[in-house]
């Protein structure tokens, strides 16, 4: 199964009203999941205050970066490109990490927090699916950091 082929399934997926879609071709299974549109609410924050992330924060510090679509990850800005984030990086809330391809778009993937980055977890053009872990960030807020939702 090559990558056009892929590419199919997931548009094929997009566009339909199914909740799942697996295709197998020999031993390669594809499988596409969609999840429920969700959103997030978030009181203003007062004149003059430093926004603060939405990231949860466990005791150990550890942040994970998930992917928030399927399509394939590439580390840089596209296929062969430098890799925008490596392990032991020094990242912002924001920063780009690396990117998701879906449907021959590329959508950034961003760091939630300001930390280092201490693992990598999907290979470079690999197909990854939703919420799939991508980054490992050890984080520099403390352990009393929050959610807002």
């Amino acid at each position: 199964m090559d990558r056009d082929r892929i590419r199919e399934i997931v548009r094929i997926a997009q566009e339909s009203p199914l909740a799942e879609l697996r295709v197998r071709e020999g031993d390669l299974e594809v499988r596409v999941l969609k999840g429920p549109t969700t959103a997030m609410v978030q009181a203003p924050a007062a004149p003059g205050a430093a926004p603060e992330s939405t990231a949860m924060v466990p005791a150990d510090n550890t942040v994970v970066v998930r992917a928030t679509k399927v399509g394939f990850f590439h580390r840089g800005k596209g296929p062969s490109a430098a890799p925008l984030a490596s392990v032991g990086d020094r990242v912002q809330p924001g920063q780009a990490l690396g990117t998701l391809e879906s449907l021959r778009r590329l959508t950034d993937v961003s760091a939630d927090v300001a930390g280092e980055v201490r693992q990598i977890l999907a290979e470079d053009g690999s197909a990854v699916e939703y919420g799939q872990a991508l980054f490992e960030i050890r984080s520099d807020q403390g352990a009393d950091a929050h959610a807002s939702v």
